[in-house]
């Protein structure tokens, strides 16, 4: 068969989309993994405290903020992917994430801007945790049904599991 009479693929197969999202899922990961382990290095540098403890508790809670952003970005950036489709939130995640990379990346320390600094580093870590966020709700929208069960797991503790359905709930 030809190329002019093969029909044309409107994806790519299934294992070359399993790759690219193992891919994309580790690159994102990566962020928040770099930056829990050079925690006691932006200390230093975006959070100096008269106290070292002080210090790496105020770069923890910039860790942390993060994961709080994440439910936030589910659900507006779902609601984007929605209505704009997936690829584009996708391109929209990714761009997201590149925003707060580079802050993080380009930011100036403490001592050459002051307080800015550990704003700059916040707002970056707000970002990273909404854009990952967002990059688990567009397979979950209400374009595609699905099943979500949450189940109680300790005092406190809720773990939420959701699969995809081709056939609805």
């Amino acid at each position: 068969m030809d190329l002019a009479t093969r029909p044309a693929s409107r994806s790519a197969p299934k294992i070359l989309q399993i790759v690219a999202a193992a891919i994309g899922n580790a690159l994102e990961w990566y962020d928040f993994f770099v930056f829990g382990f050079l925690t006691v290095v932006i200390s230093r540098l975006f959070f100096p405290a008269d106290s070292r403890y002080a210090s790496l508790l105020l770069t923890t809670a910039t860790f942390g903020i993060g994961f709080f952003m994440r439910p936030i970005g589910g659900i507006l950036l779902g609601i984007y992917a929605d209505r704009k489709g997936r690829k584009a939130g996708l391109q929209l995640i990714l761009g997201l994430m590149t925003a707060a990379i580079a802050m993080i990346a380009f930011a100036p320390t403490y001592a050459a801007i002051g307080v800015a600094a550990p704003l700059i580093i916040v707002l970056a870590r707000l970002l990273q945790g909404f854009a990952t966020g967002g990059e688990w709700a567009p397979p979950f929208s209400s374009k595609a049904p699905r099943l979500i069960v949450a189940v109680y797991t300790g005092p406190g503790w809720w773990l939420a599991l959701a699969w995809p359905s081709s056939r609805g709930l």
